[in-house]
């Protein structure tokens, strides 16, 4: 289990080049990455998106890539020595002395594209800088969504523990309950069977109804299949988050039911229990991966 919410670092840096690599993030319904990137690393963007998206599945990520040149300035001199050699050999054709002095070789320098200003480029060889800083800063983000997942599950835990205590006081109160109905029942029967307009049809047709209204134990049976489904997941690898919701939503709504058919005060505040129990799960199931 990981959590949404997490944070890495990463650095790697060759003769020329440091790269450093950041990465935050927190919960979000779908994967939402943002890259921010020198325009000189722009033609690395989409091996380093495939990277991240590989083993981030869910929330809004912001991934900050920075460089910086270590060479002093970002550029250098060359001389073009194919031109030069060319001026050269055009000159000592016109000139016996042979060699020429230093103060020919300085205005020959001076002849235009001779000597070149050149950028310092962040070449291919070089990306392998770039992708060492952003696996370690990977790396050291899953390690911080790992540990804080380890966390969310040990409270959630502790939560489904109490949910299945009060669900637990439930069940225990649904005898009492059933035996409230039946005598509820027995009412209802005194009534009809004296009464001048007497329909046998309509009579069976009014107890199921009562009975659907007022019996928990459809609702019981899907409150303990839920919990089933839910303890696996917090076992299983991989995303959970939307499913670990929709089984918390479907609890959600069988606990309401019960609350709307129970007329007992201990059945009653197991379900304000319950309730209470499922928002704080829903609300730690939102920073779930």
């Amino acid at each position: 289990m990981r959590s949404m919410t997490g944070f890495g670092a990463g650095r790697a840096e060759n003769a020329d080049w440091r790269v450093t690599v950041t990465i935050h993030s927190v919960n979000h319904k779908r994967l939402d990455l943002r890259l921010l990137m020198p325009q000189m690393l722009r033609p690395h963007e989409v091996e380093l998106r495939h990277q991240f998206s590989e083993k981030i599945m869910r929330g809004n990520v912001t991934i900050e890539v920075s460089l910086e040149a270590l060479t002093r300035g970002q550029s250098h001199w060359t001389i073009n020595e194919t031109l030069l050699a060319t001026v050269q050999d055009f000159l000592q054709k016109q000139v016996s002395q042979g060699e020429l002095t230093r103060g020919e070789w300085l205005e020959l320098l001076q002849i235009p594209h001779v000597l070149e200003e050149k950028s310092l480029e962040f070449s291919d060889d070089d990306a392998a800088i770039l992708f060492q800083a952003s696996a370690e800063a990977l790396a050291n983000h899953l390690q911080t969504t790992t540990t804080e997942g380890e966390k969310l599950k040990a409270d959630m835990a502790d939560r489904l523990t109490r949910f299945k205590e009060n669900l637990g006081i439930l069940v225990e109160a649904s005898p009492r309950i059933n035996a409230k109905l039946e005598e509820k029942l027995r009412e209802k029967l005194t009534e009809v069977s004296v009464a001048a307009d007497y329909n046998e049809q309509r009579l069976l047709e009014e107890l199921v109804y009562f009975i659907n209204r007022t019996s928990i134990e459809e609702e019981l049976v899907r409150l303990d299949s839920h919990l089933q489904k839910l303890d696996e997941l917090f076992e299983s690898d991989g995303p959970i988050g939307r499913e670990a919701d929709f089984y918390l939503q479907e609890m959600n709504r069988e606990v309401n039911t019960c609350g709307s058919k129970i007329n007992d005060s201990t059945g009653s505040q197991a379900v304000v229990a319950l309730k209470t129990l499922i928002d704080a799960l829903r609300e730690q199931v939102q920073n779930i991966a």
